[in-house]
């Protein structure tokens, strides 16, 4: 197409595609390189205005560093987290808890349910997430295409490599888990210096036998 017909809705149309394969952060990368590219044929009197100027970018949400406080708050294993619906997640004062289901989607380790009460920093991560998410997902932890977000240990794996070269500290990445299980480990630690009794953190953390807790 010839630059000068190119319009705001045909950059439009195309960044909607484009949408469909790019997160939000690729997607506004593209639409910057695309705004750059047409502002250096304004600037060369090629065009008479910019067709990209007026679009917006999309709000980037980090999951990331939340998804791994919530580990930490709640004992969940690394794919309970990435399955967890907003359908589990009770806020209301005095019943904080999410529930976490075994279901078709993901079969929890001992095929049962379970809840788990929530602490203050847990719902006020839950809170700042549900004002920014995904309508169309019932995931709290959404993926690219609106599923569950994929696993993230090679992220980790990473974070805790940085942590090691800034800071000296050598934490065990594990092997298959690549150290994912240390927030279980440090949740289950935590309760149980607080006085929180073993058989219940044996329900909060879903183990068959209280031997594995």
């Amino acid at each position: 197409m010839n630059l000068v017909r190119v319009t705001v809705n045909d950059v439009e149309r195309h960044m909607e595609l484009r949408h469909k394969v790019l997160v939000d952060k690729s997607w506004n990368d593209e639409l910057r390189i695309a705004e750059r590219f047409f502002k250096f044929a304004v600037e060369r009197d090629y065009l008479a205005r910019n067709p990209v100027s007026k679009i917006g970018k999309h709000r980037v949400v980090k999951h990331s560093v939340d998804f791994y406080k919530i580990l930490l708050y709640t004992g969940m294993r690394d794919g309970e987290a990435r399955h967890l619906q907003w359908q589990d997640v009770v806020l209301d004062a005095g019943q904080e808890h999410i529930r976490i289901r075994s279901t078709e989607v993901h079969l929890t380790k001992n095929r049962r349910d379970r809840v788990v009460p929530l602490c203050s920093e847990a719902v006020e991560i839950f809170q700042r997430l549900m004002s920014v998410r995904v309508k169309s997902s019932p995931f709290v932890f959404t993926g690219r295409t609106g599923g569950p977000r994929g696993p993230a240990r090679n992220t980790w794996r990473a974070c805790l490599d940085r942590i090691e070269k800034e800071t000296g500290v050598r934490i065990e990445k594990g092997d298959h888990m690549t150290g994912m299980h240390m927030f279980r480990h440090t949740f289950a630690t935590n309760a149980l210096a607080s006085g929180v009794g073993i058989r219940t953190v044996q329900d909060w953390l879903g183990h068959s036998t209280i031997l594995m807790t």
